[in-house]
């Protein structure tokens, strides 16, 4: 059974994505995750792309590859609710 929350995905998707040995809800909805105590670098925020537009189902455009859309889980989970509002509205 998937999580409800999409904070609660989007950990799931670094953690899986990223073959991370610990449990997502170690992970804060506000931690840094490049640069800080995650210490991810720009190939893991490649692999994220795919894990989120995998387990979401929509693409991540060029212009939105940028740090702060991958700053922390609340930052990603708001450029998800972003994106999905964007698909359900273009259908």
């Amino acid at each position: 059974m998937l999580p409800e929350r999409i904070e609660d995905r989007v950990k799931c998707v670094i953690v899986n994505t990223l073959s991370l040995e610990i449990a997502p809800a170690e992970i804060g909805d506000a931690d840094v995750l490049f640069g800080g105590e995650m210490g991810l670098n720009s190939m893991a925020m490649i692999e994220l792309v795919i894990g989120l537009e995998e387990e979401f189902g929509f693409e991540v455009s060029d212009e939105d590859l940028r740090a702060e859309v991958f700053e922390s889980v609340q930052t990603m989970a708001d450029y998800v609710r972003s994106a999905l509002g964007s698909v359900s509205t273009a259908i």
